[in-house]
């Protein structure tokens, strides 16, 4: 039976950045999502505002779709083509940035600094939400919870790592997260050919279900315009 989840941040785009580096890698990714019968996946290359320009992006993107395009079928999972953009000051005025959301909507994967955060930062982010795009947080359970929480100032949406919320050992508790109402999306975050059962047992887990993550997740997805063949 299918699952109702979307797995809302995946790295599996063949030679759009290190997270899948070529056709094959690509097709073991394919059948480890196939087999987990999630209804929807959104592919969001690393997309670098200091190295790379829109257009470049757009282009190595659209190059690793037509390798993806020979193993997907009708019965695959819908598939939306997205970007995992890291924030830095000023992003707001990359020129074409609209052009990073997922294809048909105005949300826009954000993954910020792994250094500590500026308030030019945070000014980007809200400057993009305030410019009509709908920002969502890449894996906030990486982050501390007091930077989560001005991130959650914002009004922001969040998406957590289904790999934070499989694991038994943490240092930040996501569950939080979930219960205040300001997660929206979870990610199975895949580079290369890790196990895609985490993301499967994070999508059936009553926390996220009781959070109606699958609904948010659809709300997001709403005007978006799925891969088709």
């Amino acid at each position: 039976m299918p699952v109702d989840a979307i797995d809302f941040h995946c790295h599996i785009v063949p030679g759009a950045d290190h997270g899948c580096k070529n056709s094959e890698v690509f097709q073991r990714q394919w059948k480890m999502i196939q087999d987990a019968n999630i209804s929807g996946v959104v592919a969001t290359p690393h997309f670098y505002p200091h190295g790379d320009s829109v257009a470049s992006f757009l282009k190595r993107r659209a190059q690793g779709v037509e390798k993806m395009k020979p193993h997907l079928s009708e019965a695959s999972p819908l598939l939306y083509l997205g970007a995992e953009v890291l924030v830095c000051p000023n992003l707001q005025n990359l020129p074409d940035i609209e052009r990073l959301c997922i294809e048909g909507t105005n949300c826009i994967l954000l993954e910020m600094p792994f250094c500590a955060w500026t308030s030019a930062d945070l000014e980007s982010v809200r400057a993009i939400r305030d410019c009509g795009l709908v920002p969502l947080m890449a894996h906030v359970d990486r982050y501390v919870a007091s930077d989560v929480l001005k991130l959650a100032s914002l009004g922001v949406a969040m998406q957590v790592n289904a790999t934070a919320l499989a694991s038994l050992f943490r240092r930040k508790n996501p569950y939080d997260f979930l219960k205040s109402g300001c997660v929206s999306a979870i990610g199975s975050d895949l580079h290369g050919v890790e196990t895609y059962r985490k993301f499967l047992k994070a999508a059936q887990n009553p926390a996220v279900e009781t959070a109606d993550i699958s609904a948010k997740s659809r709300i997001l997805l709403s005007d978006a315009t799925p891969l088709t063949l």
